[in-house]
């Protein structure tokens, strides 16, 4: 169980810590335990919002499960640290979930907290070393018939204003296959797959590449290249990529790239 973070710096110096434990905004011994460990039966669907409007989980629901998550952006080794809070009826159908995500600097100093967002399954997020956003995906979970219980999306949030500049659906047939990631150059990126026919997960899934410009506002979609997951770094035309069997660096056009404004 996760309790406490500790920063080091180069040198193996503590330069700070962080008390998971005592933040944590949905302590366990709050709540009811569970019986057993496998408390979720993931056939059953969340309560339909639009069937039952003043239905309120909060208050009507006495069985809850909690964990904690944590991503680290490996570029600047901030920390997005996220608390789950479950909702499950006696029956262990999935009511609904919150989710806290306080933002770290490598120091183990709070920079952000967003606080009770509502359905966010299964929240990776990140933290971009300016400091300036929050990325954040989330979604997914299958029934036992292989059907998604939420779809996969992106969020990005401007910190300072916590407001959301985007947001991004996929459809079913698509997933994303990575957390968000920040490269040299202040871009994020991530990877996405779909399925050709639209039906069989995990079959025949051609990967996307897709970069974000963040203080430019701009999306560039890659065409399929099996080179990209080696980016080294990104310049105002284009990235560098490191050929992995002769070590070589090549510089790659945003010409060949789908770009949009967002």
């Amino acid at each position: 169980v996760l309790t406490k973070i500790d920063f080091f710096d180069l040198n193996n110096k503590q330069r700070g810590s962080f008390d998971v434990k005592t933040n944590n905004p949905y302590k366990p011994e709050t709540y009811k335990p569970f019986l057993s460990e496998a408390y979720m039966d993931v056939s059953r669907s969340i309560i339909d919002k639009g069937a039952h409007p003043d239905y309120d989980w909060h208050k009507n629901v006495r069985q809850y499960a909690t964990w904690v998550s944590m991503e680290v952006n490996t570029e600047c080794e901030t920390v997005a640290l996220g608390y789950f809070l479950q909702a499950l009826g006696e029956d262990r159908t999935l009511l609904g979930i919150l989710a806290t995500f306080i933002l770290l600097d490598n120091r183990g100093k709070e920079i952000a907290r967003f606080e009770n967002m509502e359905d966010i399954f299964f929240g990776q997020g990140l933290m971009t070393c300016d400091q300036k956003y929050f990325c954040l995906k989330y979604g997914g979970a299958f029934t036992e018939n292989s059907e998604m219980m939420y779809n996969e999306r992106l969020r990005i949030y401007d910190i300072q204003k916590k407001k959301i500049i985007y947001e991004w659906e996929l459809p079913q047939s698509d997933q994303f296959q990575s957390t968000p990631q920040e490269k040299k150059g202040g871009w994020v990126w991530i990877i996405k797959s779909s399925s050709p026919n639209g039906a069989d997960q995990g079959r025949g899934e051609i990967p996307t590449f897709i970069a974000f410009d963040l203080p430019n506002r701009l999306i560039y979609t890659s065409p399929e290249d099996t080179r990209l997951p080696y980016v080294r770094s990104f310049t105002q035309d284009g990235f560098v990529i490191q050929d992995q069997r002769t070590k070589a660096f090549e510089q790659i056009w945003y010409k060949d790239w789908q770009t949009k404004k967002f």
